[in-house]
């Protein structure tokens, strides 16, 4: 059985992401939405909540809008439901 805090790639425990946000290597993204955010939150932390319109995250349409590529299932082209 898996561990479910078992180490990805690419994927940082909370020190080592405090570091490269305060040395500014990264960015700290913080997808909460307003009220979770208000109640606390790390402060280098960058708010962009994730805004849904008709499910679509808002960020997504305005890519596929402006003409960047938007993949799918196994890397195929993507689409906008």
């Amino acid at each position: 059985m898996l561990s479910p805090l078992r180490r990805r790639p690419g994927r940082l425990t909370p020190r080592p992401a405090h570091q490269r946000t305060s040395d500014g290597t990264a960015v700290l993204l913080d997808v909460r939405e307003p009220p979770e955010w208000n109640a606390g939150h790390a402060p280098d932390a960058l708010r962009l909540p994730l805004v849904h319109r008709h499910g679509v995250p808002a960020g997504l349409t305005a890519r596929a809008r402006a003409g960047l590529p938007v993949v799918g299932p196994g890397g195929n082209e993507g689409a906008i439901a």
